[in-house]
């Protein structure tokens, strides 16, 4: 059933509930440089820099994130722009981790060994390992957590 209140806008409504779409204005942030946009051409030509000490804290000052395609963390190291994309970091974080049930069932990835977690020749992992590796996880979640919000525009 269509209802109208005395505003002329058109409504659902059932019994005495009634469903009403209103208009809200959105906040976009765009990246400028020096009062110019960020265009997609030159934000591919900012040095890609891994984002994060051994403790997988962040190195800089994080302005935000860029979507590209993936994901791509924009932030700040000594002065300069960096990126890093972080559609690993992203997976990393959302995947099943090996526990001490289940070892091998996980695979490896060049991500996961830049971390310093290296599967033994049958692709199982230390319980040290397997320690670390959930904590890493946790980080990184928290870290991308924290970048809710902070979605970035470049211009065309």
């Amino acid at each position: 059933m269509i209802c109208r209140k005395n505003s002329g806008i058109p409504y659902i409504c059932n019994m005495n509930k009634a469903l009403e779409i209103n208009t809200v204005s959105v906040s976009i942030k765009v990246v400028s440089v020096d009062g110019k946009r960020l265009t997609k051409a030159v934000f591919n030509q900012i040095q890609e820099m891994w984002p994060f000490d051994e403790n997988l804290f962040c190195i800089g000052e994080v302005l935000g994130y860029v979507v590209d395609g993936q994901w791509h963390l924009l932030w700040v190291f000594e002065g300069e722009l960096r990126r890093y994309a972080l559609g690993a970091v992203r997976q990393f974080a959302s995947s099943p981790l090996p526990n001490e049930k289940n070892n091998v069932g996980y695979v490896s990835s060049r991500f996961v060994r830049s971390l310093g977690h290296i599967p033994d020749t049958v692709g199982r992992f230390s319980s040290e390992d397997i320690a670390a590796m959930n904590i890493h996880q946790l980080q990184l979640s928290a870290f991308l957590i924290n970048l809710t919000g902070k979605q970035l525009y470049i211009a065309i």
